[in-house]
């Protein structure tokens, strides 16, 4: 996802393209997935909090799957991050299988969407 999964932010901000196509999904119902590290940061903290972020631990999934939550996952993490090359797009995806586990134990649907050229708008 390059330094930044700013594209997602239209997954979940009301008045997007998103948000009018699927109307609701965006109230309150939808959550961004973000490492655990970013909920220790104080100001980050409150930052991913505000666009409606929570912790990827699976304790907290698991809440968030159990609540009937949908949710959004950028798989690559901070390996993916330190990879960064602009005019590329390169994906960690080999080891990121939690999701996919956790998809299935909750009988969530996985719909695979990929944004290209994140690391070419910084």
């Amino acid at each position: 996802h390059g330094i930044h999964c700013t594209p997602l932010g239209q997954f979940h901000c009301r008045g997007t393209p998103f948000d009018k196509r699927f109307p609701g999904i965006c109230d309150n119902k939808l959550s961004g997935l973000a490492a655990s590290i970013v909920f220790k940061l104080p100001g980050v903290r409150e930052f991913f909090l505000s666009l409606n972020y929570i912790d990827a631990s699976r304790e907290v999934v698991e809440k968030a799957l159990e609540a009937n939550r949908s949710l959004f996952i950028c798989t690559g993490s901070g390996e993916e991050s330190l990879l960064t090359k602009q005019g590329e797009d390169i994906l960690v995806l080999s080891r990121r299988r939690g999701f996919v586990r956790m998809a299935l134990m909750y009988g969530c649907d996985i719909v695979p969407i990929f944004g290209v050229g994140n690391s070419d708008l910084f």
